[in-house]
């Protein structure tokens, strides 16, 4: 799975760009990021500025969810992906 960006700022920045949209396949409501926070999900990695987490519940079994912007979304990944910086996308 690809996720293009239109301007990529380096590694270390988080992107408020494409890539970093197209990564998120959902939104937690307020509680269910409420939830997230005081289960204290494991880290998993940090790629292009976004840190990866497991989902506090379901593990492994459930695809990695990130805290863009302030707030707990899903992701479409189940293992932490990489970045192409030249072409502004994340692979999986």
């Amino acid at each position: 799975m690809q996720a293009r960006a239109s301007n990529v700022f380096g590694l270390g920045e988080i992107m408020a760009s494409t890539a970093v949209q197209e990564i998120i396949s959902a939104r937690y409501t307020e509680k269910g990021s409420e939830y997230i926070e005081r289960c204290n999900p494991d880290y998993i990695g940090t790629v292009a500025g976004v840190r990866f987490h497991e989902h506090p519940t379901f593990g492994d079994e459930a695809p990695l969810i990130a805290k863009i912007d302030g707030r707990w979304v899903k992701t479409c990944f189940y293992e932490l992906p990489t970045f192409c910086p030249k072409y502004g996308e994340f692979n999986s």
